[in-house]
C-alpha cells in the first residue's frame, strides 16, 4: 500500500520499528536529525518511541539507545513496555521526573528562577547523553522544557540550543508531547528537521479510530495525508493511506465468468476481469448467491477469490453454498476461496483497505464486497466517503483485479429504494439488476443486466430459480413484467 512508487527511497534511513510507518516515510528517517512527535494521550506516542528504540537496538547499533523521560517514571514506562511484551534490556532509560520529584520534596530545597531550572533541566538531557553517547535517544515530555521557559522565545531558543548540540554527536532524537498549546507545537515542529502528529477519533460506536500524519520531513518524500493506525499489543500497526499505482500491473486479462451458461450469455460472454461489476436487488433475490457462482467458478479456473462479508458470518454463507449443491468447503475450492468476515465497528478504514490489498498481494484475481452497506460503514461520512470508495476500487482496477459489490434495494413495488443514502452505480463498470416480483399470486426472482460499460450484452429479463440443485435462468416465452422502480 506504498505511494505510487515515484518516489525514491530515503537515503540510510532509521526503521521505526513500525513497517506500516516505514513504508509511508520511504525507508524510515533520515539519520542524524531531530524529530517532533506530537499528539493528545493514547495515541501511541510513548509507544511508537520504544519501538524506535528497539529498532536501533535491532540493527545491531554499536552506540546505545536512550530513552529520556520527563513526563512519566522509569517504572511507569517499563509497565507500557511489559503491555506490549517488549524487552527493555540494552535500551538506557534516564528519569529525569523522579531527579525533579526528589528535588521538590527536599526539606532543604529553594526556589530557583525559571531561567535556573530550564538550565538545570537542559544540562540533566546534555549530562546523560554524554554520559551513554546514543545513536537514538527519545525525549518524552517536551512540555517540561516550555513549563520552566519563561517565554515562548526561551522555550525556543533552547530547543535550537539543544537541537545544535545533539545534531553535532551524529544523534537521532525523537521529541515527544502532547502539546495543548498551539503555539507551542508549531515553534517545536519548525524547528524540528520532520514533524509527525498523532491522534484519534471516537466514533458513536466501536473502538477509536486512532491515525497518524507526516507534517513535514525535510529533503525526503513521504506519503502525505491521514493514516489508519491501531495500538494493539506488540506495538503500533500503521495501515498507509491508500494510493493507487500510476500504472496497471502486468498481468494477462482474463474473463470473470460464473459457469452457468445462461448468465454469461445474458452478460454477454462473461465480465471484464479488470472490472467492478455491482449487483443490485432487494433482501432475497439471490445477490449473495451470485456472488457464491461467480467465487466458486473463479476458483475451479485456478484462481484466487477473496469474498469479503461485512453482514453475514463465514458459516452461514458456507452452509448456504453447500445447501444449493455450490459447496465452498470442498477440498479443490477451499484453498482458492477465502471468505473474510469484517466488523466495521472493530475497524479503520485502512485496516479494511489492509486486508483486501493482503489478498490481493496473495493472489486474489476476484474480490466481492458483500455488501456495500456494510462496507460504507467502515468508511467515514461524507466526501471522504466517495474518496476512499474510489481509492480502492482504482486500486484493484490497477491490479486487474475484478470487483463484485452488492447493494440493498429495499421493498418489491415502485416504492423501492437504496438503502444506502450514497448512490455508487456511476462508478461501477457492470450492473446487475435482481428483483422479486409479484406475479400471478406468487413472488419470483427477475434477473437482467442493466450496463456493461465494455462490450455487448444482452437487454433480456429472464427469469432467475434458485433450488436445491442450484441456479437455472430461463427467458420468458413473451412479455416478461415490468421492473420496478429504484433499481439504480
Amino acid at each position: 500500500m506504498m505511494g505510487d512508487g515515484s518516489s525514491p527511497p530515503t537515503a540510510n534511513p532509521l526503521g521505526t520499528g513500525v513497517e506500516g510507518f516505514d513504508d509511508i516515510l520511504n525507508g524510515g528517517l533520515p539519520a542524524g536529525h531531530v524529530y517532533m512527535v506530537s499528539g493528545a494521550p493514547g495515541t501511541g506516542k510513548t509507544t511508537l518511541g520504544l519501538q524506535f528504540l528497539l529498532a536501533g537496538r535491532a540493527a545491531g547499533s554499536s552506540r546505545g539507545m536512550l530513552y529520556l523521560t520527563l513526563s512519566q517514571t522509569a517504572e511507569e514506562l517499563r509497565g507500557v513496555a511489559r503491555s506490549h511484551g517488549f524487552d527493555l534490556s540494552g535500551i538506557n532509560i534516564v528519569d529525569l521526573l523522579a531527579d525533579e520529584i526528589r528535588d521538590i520534596g527536599n526539606a532543604q530545597s529553594v526556589l530557583h528562577s525559571s531561567e535556573e531550572e530550564l538550565a538545570g533541566l537542559i544540562t540533566a538531557i546534555e549530562t546523560a547523553v554524554a554520559t551513554h553517547d546514543p545513536e537514538r535517544i527519545v525525549i518524552d515530555g517536551l512540555s517540561e522544557i516550555r513549563l520552566v521557559s519563561s517565554s515562548l522565545l526561551r522555550f525556543r531558543r533552547s530547543l535550537l540550543g539543544l537541537k545544535v548540540r545533539l545534531s553535532e554527536r551524529e544523534t537521532t532524537v525523537m521529541m515527544i508531547d502532547g502539546f495543548d498549546d498551539e503555539d507551542m507545537t508549531k515553534t517545536a515542529e519548525l524547528i524540528a528537521h520532520g514533524a509527525i502528529r498523532m491522534d484519534w477519533q471516537a466514533p458513536d460506536y466501536g473502538v477509536a479510530h486512532r491515525r497518524v500524519q507526516v507534517i513535514k520531513m525535510r529533503g525526503a518524500a513521504f506519503v502525505e495525508g491521514f493514516h489508519d493506525m491501531r495500538i494493539a499489543t506488540g506495538g503500533l500497526e500503521v495501515s498507509p493511506r491508500l494510493v493507487p499505482p500510476s500504472q496497471p500491473v502486468d498481468i494477462d486479462d482474463w474473463e470473470l465468468r460464473s459457469g452457468v451458461e445462461a448468465l454469461d450469455d445474458l452478460c454477454g460472454g462473461g465480465l471484464p476481469g479488470n472490472g467492478t461489476t455491482l449487483i443490485s436487488g432487494s433482501t432475497g433475490a439471490g445477490k449473495s448467491i451470485l456472488c457464491t457462482i461467480y467465487a466458486r467458478q473463479t476458483a475451479l479456473r485456478g484462481h484466487r477469490a477473496s469474498v469479503f462479508l461485512f453482514e453475514e458470518m463465514q458459516e452461514d454463507f458456507v452452509k448456504r453454498s453447500r445447501s444449493l449443491n455450490m459447496g465452498l468447503d470442498e477440498p479443490e475450492i477451499a484453498e482458492r476461496c477465502k471468505l473474510v468476515h469484517i466488523d466495521p465497528a472493530e475497524l479503520s478504514p485502512g485496516e479494511v483497505f489492509d486486508r483486501i490489498v493482503h489478498e490481493v498481494e496473495a493472489g486474489t484475481r476476484l474480490v466481492i464486497l458483500d455488501s456495500l452497506t456494510g462496507f460504507f460503514h467502515a468508511l467515514p461520512e461524507g466526501r471522504g466517503m466517495l474518496v476512499q470508495f474510489n481509492a480502492i476500487l482504482n486500486y484493484l482496477k490497477r491490479q486487474k483485479v475484478a470487483v463484485l459489490m452488492t447493494r440493498n434495494i429495499s421493498g418489491t413495488g415502485p416504492e423501492e429504494a437504496s438503502t444506502m443514502d450514497l448512490d455508487v452505480s456511476f462508478v461501477a463498470d457492470n450492473l446487475i439488476r435482481m428483483r422479486q416480483i409479484q406475479t400471478g399470486g406468487q413472488i419470483e426472482r427477475v434477473i437482467s443486466v442493466a450496463k456493461k460499460r465494455y462490450g455487448a450484452h444482452s437487454r433480456e429479463v429472464r427469469r432467475m430459480r434458485i433450488e436445491a440443485g442450484g441456479v437455472t435462468l430461463e427467458a420468458y416465452a413473451g412479455d416478461p413484467p415490468a421492473m420496478t422502480r429504484g433499481d439504480g
